[in-house]
């Protein structure tokens, strides 16, 4: 296992983390560029110890990856990995910025945020485009927000499909803390609903029957619904920048998350470990908010549950 050529080069890690005390983040002025006032200056988050502890993390893992010449194994070689990058890139961004949005409503609403926004991408990027094409928003065609919220419902509502999900996701071994277990559902309900995009759109559902007034009246506000538009309609999120410029906390963490993705993994096993990884070292952090912990498991469950998607088919 490849796991051991790390183990001491990222013993380091564990000691970069020390006590800080924050505010909870303030969702509510965010938009489709992600920023708020409340963030520090971008510069700012390389000198914060989760972050140094994630780039060292990253640098043994490319160094153990390289060791191991992974580049020609595993689901690199099934599937074609560039592709597979660049759909979980999408995927994991939505997952990231629907969770941010939505959190305006606390846990529950950064939840159902990251779910809608990354199967919107996720079906996004399953269109037979070339991405490097695409230069205007008019290039751009996707579901519509109502059309992902459809086949989300029925996700929600059927049994049988999250069984069979369940099944073909049964690689999947991702340890979230108790309190963010919920997060798995995330991940399993982002594959239903592009199961169901990719083959039929679904009747309308009543979204009162499955999500609370308070659920919907984020995912309905006009900020929320905007925020959608113009994030599906970005050509600097096909062409994988869109992370780039960022002065959140969670986006950085993300943001190294895919850097690492290119390199590292050539199974769905090293795909858990990298994740559970990040997760070991996300919740060290006393800094880090329970608000920010959701927004970024959300994207790390959407990346598992992607991977195993995309690599299958």
């Amino acid at each position: 296992m490849k796991q051991l050529f790390i183990l001491i080069a990222t013993i380091v890690a564990s000691i970069m983390l020390f006590s800080a005390c924050t505010n909870e983040v303030d969702y509510s002025s965010k938009s489709f560029d992600g920023q708020s006032s409340v963030n520090p200056p971008k510069d700012s988050l390389n000198n914060d110890p989760l972050i140094i502890s994630l780039a060292e993390l990253n640098d043994s893992l490319t160094i153990a990856a390289k060791t191991k010449n992974v580049q020609t194994k595993g689901f690199r070689e099934i599937f074609g990995f560039l592709k597979l990058v660049e759909i979980v890139y999408l995927d994991v961004c939505g997952g990231i910025k629907g969770a941010q949005w939505g959190a305006v409503g606390g846990l529950a609403g950064s939840i159902v945020g990251g779910i809608v926004v990354a199967i919107g991408t996720s079906a996004l990027a399953s269109c037979n485009f070339s991405h490097s094409s695409v230069t205007k928003a008019s290039d751009i065609h996707y579901f519509s927000q109502h059309q992902v919220e459809s086949a989300y419902l029925v996700a929600r509502q059927n049994k049988d499909l999250q069984q069979k999900e369940i099944e073909n996701c049964s690689a999947i071994n991702i340890k979230f803390p108790v309190k963010f277990e919920s997060s798995k559902e995330i991940g399993l309900y982002h594959n239903i609903s592009l199961r169901i995009l990719n083959d039929e759109l679904p009747s309308q559902a009543e979204l009162g029957n499955y999500l609370s007034d308070e659920e919907i009246s984020i995912l309905h506000s006009e900020s929320f619904m905007n925020n959608y538009d113009a994030l599906l309609t970005s050509p600097q999120l096909l062409s994988m920048e869109y992370l780039n410029e960022t002065s959140d906390k969670e986006d950085r963490i993300i943001k190294l998350f895919l850097d690492v993705y290119q390199e590292y993994p050539e199974d769905m096993e090293d795909v858990n470990y990298l994740i559970n990884m990040y997760i070991d070292r996300i919740e060290r952090d006393p800094a880090i908010t329970d608000l920010q912990k959701q927004c970024v498991y959300s994207a790390l469950s959407i990346a598992a549950y992607s991977t195993n998607y995309w690599s299958n088919q």
